[in-house]
Formats: C-alpha cells, sequence, structure tokens
C-alpha cells in the first residue's frame, strides 16, 4: 500500500510513539528512533524479550501498521 506524505508522517509518528510509551512502561530504556525503527536496552534479556513481544503485540492491532519483525542482542553495553 502506498502511502501519501502525511499519512506516512502520522504512521512513523504513532509508531515512535508507541514504541516509546511501551519501553517505558515495561522498564526498558529507549535509545533511540529513525523512522521504522527503534533501539532501546533493558537489564536482562527477559526483559527486553517482553517488551519486543508487546511491541509486536501492540502493532498488530492498528491495521494500518505494517508487519513488525524484532531482533534482540544480547550483552555488556557501553555508553558514553
Amino acid at each position: 500500500r502506498r502511502l501519501e506524505e502525511e499519512e506516512l508522517g502520522e504512521l512513523v509518528e504513532s509508531f515512535e510513539t508507541t514504541a516509546a510509551d511501551l519501553v517505558a512502561a515495561h522498564g526498558g530504556r529507549l535509545i533511540k528512533t529513525l523512522g521504522d525503527e527503534v533501539l532501546f536496552a533493558a537489564d536482562d534479556a527477559g526483559t527486553a524479550a517482553e517488551i519486543a513481544l508487546r511491541l509486536i503485540e501492540a502493532m498488530s492491532q492498528d491495521e494500518t501498521m505494517p508487519a513488525l519483525r524484532v531482533g534482540i542482542a544480547f550483552g555488556t553495553v557501553t555508553t558514553r
């Protein structure tokens, strides 16, 4: 499906807002968003998996949202 510029902006804004709210609500830390991508950190793999599953669940309820895919990496995060 092709979206007009305004529709695309609204879709991305909805995605970013939902993702940010969901990550925070489940104890994660939002690192950044980039269009249709969100990067977050969690203290443990279980929390990260829970957030990822909740993101899929939330986005799948919105018929305008394309199918969501997630990936998880686990290990030490270095911040500055």
